[in-house]
């Protein structure tokens, strides 16, 4: 099984089965009209209202196979631009091991972190190392850890108990910079906000697919914004 796949089974398999299930609900309304139409002789009644549900169910059905159905949950952040064959090419060949087992007699063991040479696997999320600007745990959810990335967009992976500070714990260890490692230009209410406008400077106010296709990786991207960063950092 390919890691994206399995990753996805194990993050939104629930999600996706409930979003199918849902959207099956104005079709099963518009037979049980039509049933109840033809065991009432009514039926040439009940076909107006058969046929409007049946719409509104056919356009509801379309929007979740294509736009939730067809989602890669578990790659967060690019999923909005690559699709899932793009992000089993970046993900071939890469070999995880776990950092962190956070194994605890308690059960709170649900903080591994699984690493390779270009991601990080939390639990069952995958999170592109070189992108990653900084890490948190969320201001206002202790039990929320918050990866953002260098255009400024983040993404969160909820814990229990004290999973998310073992998990916060082990990120630094990586290397990985906390938010107060980033002097906030006064200039920007906030430090995304700060992040966004660099990235958009460094790289000419394209997206992350748009560079790709053009040839550069998310190293060469990685580069041109650490660059930008310093001279922002040092004007």
């Amino acid at each position: 099984m390919d890691i994206i796949k399995k990753n996805e089974f194990k993050v939104a398999f629930l999600k996706k089965l409930m979003a199918f299930i849902g959207s099956l609900f104005l079709p099963v309304i518009a037979i049980l009209i039509l049933v109840i139409g033809i065991l009432s002789k009514t039926v040439i009644n009940a076909i107006p209202a058969v046929l409007i549900i049946s719409f509104l169910g056919y356009i509801i059905i379309r929007y979740s196979l294509l736009h939730y159905m067809n989602r890669v949950f578990c790659v967060p952040i690019l999923n909005a631009e690559y699709t899932k064959k793009e992000l089993d090419e970046m993900l071939e060949n890469e070999e995880f091991s776990p950092i962190n087992s956070g194994y605890s007699l308690d059960g709170s063991d649900d903080t591994q972190i699984k690493v390779s040479k270009n991601w990080l696997d939390i639990k069952g999320y995958l999170f592109n190392k070189t992108l990653i600007a900084y890490i948190e745990i969320d201001k206002e959810n202790p039990d929320l850890l918050r990866i953002t990335y260098i255009d400024g967009c983040y993404d969160t992976v909820h814990y229990k108990k004290k999973g998310c500070s073992e998990a916060y714990n082990a990120l630094r260890r990586l290397g990985f910079k906390d938010i107060s490692e980033y002097a906030l230009d006064p200039e920007f209410e906030d430090h995304d906000e700060m992040l966004y406008t660099i990235f958009d400077r460094a790289v000419n106010e394209k997206m992350y697919r748009e560079l790709t296709a053009e040839g550069l990786s998310f190293q060469d991207i990685r580069n041109l914004w650490d660059a930008e960063l310093a001279k922002s950092q040092t004007a």
